[in-house]
């Protein structure tokens, strides 16, 4: 039990260190296929991506799908004990698997955890497995 204790401690730890990526890059554009059409549009030289879409690089454009907060919420409210919200954040990324596994194991980190995602989720600490933030409850 100790020794799952530790390892939960470790994979949050090194979650806790990935830090945020820009997702508010300026793409210079020329027309919308520059922007990823239908994801964005060119407007005054400069890619405006739809909801839920973001520029992830200086060199594409609106080519990210970003996950849906209330999906996570209700994801982490009704079935967070399991680990089923990190494995929808994951976005293949090992860490949040593993982060998913571990939760699944221990229940929600003994009802701890799961208690803790809803308040990251709550207070927008919570990021997708690619370090990107999760769109907003109003995207519409």
């Amino acid at each position: 039990m100790n020794k799952l204790l530790v390892v939960m401690l470790i994979v949050l730890m090194i979650l806790k260190k990935s830090e945020t990526k820009n997702s508010s890059y300026k793409l210079i554009c020329s027309n919308d296929k520059t922007c990823n059409s239908p994801n964005g549009y060119c407007l005054l030289n400069e890619c405006i991506c739809s909801k839920g879409w973001i520029i992830t690089d200086l060199y594409t454009g609106c080519t990210y799908k970003q996950k849906l907060k209330l999906t996570a919420f209700l994801l982490s409210f009704f079935v967070g004990f399991f680990g089923v919200d990190w494995f929808y954040l994951s976005v293949s990324n090992p860490a949040y698997i593993i982060a998913g596994i571990i939760k699944l194991i221990t229940l929600g980190g003994f009802g701890i955890w799961w208690i803790v995602d809803w308040i990251r989720l709550l207070a927008d600490a919570f990021l997708d497995g690619n370090g990107f933030p999760l769109l907003d409850w109003n995207y519409n």
